[in-house]
């Protein structure tokens, strides 16, 4: 604890500092610098990961943002983090394996909370982690599939077009670096206006993925 006090209050240091450097109306500093190490301590109380809040406000000092849109960003993230906390707890609940990797959760709880910040629900999440808990697989699995989702859907690829994809991966088990090879193939398609409709169709029709993933 007394290591993780003097973290908090180093975190705290260099907050008011860019706020000094900002020099904001005295009668707008003190009322923010509360709300902003009232939300770091109640990161901290949930266990939920301070740096990328920390990070968010001094991004947000250094781009001259107002401090209400920081705060909203930092409540934004905040809330983020707390549901992938909650959704990986859920799912390590329910049989998903966790990474064979020591003090890898605060990782995947920085992960996941990307995705869904990036617009993954948590419908989609469940989805995923359901087909992956079937298969005795573990986190990693989980989140590289879940980064294929999120990519391809911001590319506008069809949900249906994702899923049979998803299948693919996991009917071949297809290895996690195959896999990420593989979605940058597919971006690389899109790029280029090829048909990805026909390229999955391949993949459908039991034609080797690993040849795909190099084509």
């Amino acid at each position: 604890y007394f290591f993780s006090d003097i973290s908090c209050v180093c975190a705290l240091s260099v907050l008011i500092f860019f706020l000094m450097i900002r020099r904001p109306p005295r009668s707008t500093l003190f009322p923010y610098t509360t709300l902003f190490r009232s939300i770091l301590e109640q990161a901290k109380k949930e266990n939920i990961p301070v740096a990328p809040l920390l990070n968010k406000i001094k991004e947000g000092l250094a781009k001259d943002i107002s401090l209400k849109d920081i705060i909203d960003a930092v409540n934004k993230n905040k809330n983020s983090l707390r549901s992938a906390k909650s959704l990986l707890n859920e799912f390590e609940n329910r049989g998903l394996k966790k990474s064979r990797e020591a003090n890898r959760k605060e990782s995947a709880i920085l992960t996941l909370s990307e995705f869904l910040m990036r617009g993954m629900s948590k419908k989609t999440a469940r989805k995923l982690a359901n087909q992956v808990i079937r298969r005795r697989e573990d986190v990693s699995r989980f989140l590289v599939l879940s980064g294929m989702f999120v990519d391809l859907k911001e590319k506008e690829l069809r949900e249906d077009i994702i899923w049979t994809m998803v299948d693919v991966v996991l009917e071949q088990n297809l290895r996690n670096s195959d896999t990420k090879n593989l979605i940058n193939n597919i971006n690389r398609k899109i790029n280029s206006g090829e048909n990805i409709e026909a390229f999955v169709r391949q993949l459908e029709k039991g034609k080797s993925t690993r040849v795909l993933i190099r084509k």
